[in-house]
């Protein structure tokens, strides 16, 4: 027979409740998502056929491809919205160097803020990213800047290894 704590411990914890904080790291990525379809759209007309399409460690394009090519950095960065945006619900797909109680309210919650900070990181990065390889196509730029690389390193891996930090407590 079942009763409605047997219930309760068969069906999945909830979602930890978001925050004011949540919802607009939430809104901000959404918003550098449709500006990045945005300001392609916008500067198309304008595009060359010959377009960077690959970048050096200093930050100058050392591949260049046609114009149709721009749209793939768009498509990588709705892929990684909606990846993030299941791995916020579902934090099983979150990998981890660590093994933690999933279940447990403050790991989903951390690993929920986690995933919410990497989204709005990686989206940035992606919109910078894209705003230049317009401009270095029209020539009014020429590289991502020699300091693009450790910041992108510094904004993708300081909240995993902050978040790590945090979730080391509820190892198991």
């Amino acid at each position: 027979m079942f009763t409605p704590r047997a219930v309760e411990a068969r069906t999945a914890p909830a979602m930890p409740k978001r925050t004011s904080l949540d919802w607009a790291l939430e809104i901000v990525s959404l918003a550098v998502l449709a500006a990045i379809f945005l300001t392609l759209a916008t500067y198309w007309p304008e595009l060359p056929n010959r377009v960077p399409r690959h970048y050096g460690f200093a930050g100058n394009p050392n591949n260049w491809g046609n114009r149709d090519w721009m749209w793939v950095l768009p498509v990588t960065a709705t892929v990684i919205y909606l990846s993030l945006t299941v791995a916020a619900r579902y934090p099983g797909l979150i990998n981890l160097p660590l093994t933690v109680n999933r279940d447990r309210p403050e790991v989903r919650k951390l690993l929920l803020n986690m995933t919410l900070v990497l989204k709005a990181t990686i989206l940035f990065t992606l919109a910078y990213i894209n705003w230049i390889g317009i401009h270095i196509a029209l020539g009014r730029a020429e590289t991502l800047g020699p300091i693009f690389l450790p910041v992108f390193l510094a904004v993708t891996f300081g909240p995993i290894v902050f978040y790590t930090q945090k979730l080391w407590r509820y190892r198991v």
